[in-house]
């Protein structure tokens, strides 16, 4: 299936979790993630958990906490 993060496809299997795509999308904005350096919103603004499903079309973004100061 494809999801949308920063505005790159990424293929990923069905069924995947977001943590899934977004190690496949960037191993280093995932660790950046784990660590609170960055969070994850949906296509709506709303922030997301790593271990919520995803699904075909979803669209999310990568968001760094420094640049909001």
């Amino acid at each position: 299936m494809k999801v949308i993060v920063n505005e790159e496809e990424v293929i990923i299997f069905q069924r995947a979790h977001l943590k899934d795509v977004i190690r496949k999308y960037s191993l280093k904005d995932y660790k950046e993630i784990v660590r609170g350096n960055k969070y994850v919103v949906d296509m709506y603004g709303n922030q997301v958990m790593l271990s919520g499903a995803v699904s075909e079309g979803e669209s999310f973004t990568i968001i760094d906490k420094a640049d909001e100061k």
